[in-house]
């Protein structure tokens, strides 16, 4: 992965982004901050800078990146939806690394994002990206310069340039697009990064 870029101070507001992997898929309400704890040695309870990897949603193809990066590397990984959170936490338990949260403000210490929240196709065959250009808003609140940002969620030819360009040349971030050339429930998960 990328070498890391030195540290900024990271925004420590609320953030009122609601995103989730599949919207309306869990009928609990997000009630609140919940994160699973960091235990003390953990390099994420640190200020230490590193490789860290933050995946957006984590839905079914979320949840299989987080278990397939954790196994390498720090995971935050991130949805709204609290019941969704202790859920993945649970089936992941057995990776000390991933660290599941919906508190967005966890995200300042990532400096690589895959976004994986849903798109809906409608009969006119347009794509509904509102879930995604809420994700690509969170991200650019918390990734600091030079962070690498791939879309993992499925989109338009033109849509990643259109939807994420904007916020990497603000935010001078590094963008990319994840092709859908792998099975993400197999082990061993390929990535095509293409830089913009």
């Amino acid at each position: 992965m990328a070498i890391p870029t030195p540290p900024f101070t990271p925004l420590l507001h609320a953030s009122n982004d609601y995103f989730s992997a599949t919207p309306g898929h869990y009928d609990g309400q997000d009630t609140g901050t919940t994160t699973t704890p960091e235990p003390q040695d953990s390099p994420l309870s640190q200020n230490v800078f590193e490789d860290v990897v933050a995946v957006i949603g984590i839905g079914y193809v979320g949840t299989h990146l987080a278990e397939a990066f954790g196994k390498a590397y720090k995971v935050i990984a991130y949805d709204i939806n609290a019941k969704r959170c202790l859920e993945v936490q649970k089936e992941l338990s057995y990776l000390r690394d991933v660290q599941c949260t919906n508190d967005p403000r966890r995200l300042s210490k990532a400096n690589h994002f895959i976004i994986a929240v849903t798109t809906t196709l409608h009969h006119d065959k347009s794509v509904d990206s509102k879930w995604l250009q809420m994700a690509i808003q969170t991200v650019a609140k918390y990734a600091r310069p030079f962070s690498t940002v791939v879309i993992e969620s499925s989109v338009a030819v033109g849509m990643t340039r259109k939807l994420l360009g904007p916020v990497m040349a603000a935010k001078q971030l590094r963008g990319g697009m994840s092709p859908e050339v792998s099975n993400d429930g197999c082990h061993t998960i390929r990535r095509i990064l293409m830089s913009h």
